[in-house]
């Protein structure tokens, strides 16, 4: 599980989808309590806030 959630935080989507087709856990949490799901929303989110903010610069 942890090399998917370093996958997630590189934004190393080949990574990620090879580790889906080997049919990790998505279920599985860290020990935050996040799904894999939600680390990569959270991220997506920070990604979109940060670009927002530098679009009204």
């Amino acid at each position: 599980m942890e090399k998917l959630f370093a996958a997630i935080q590189k934004s190393d989507v080949e990574q990620v989808k090879q580790l889906l087709a080997s049919g990790i856990d998505l279920e599985q949490k860290d020990g935050n309590g996040q799904t894999a799901l939600t680390l990569a929303s959270s991220i997506k989110s920070s990604i979109c806030s940060s670009q927002q903010a530098l679009k009204s610069m």
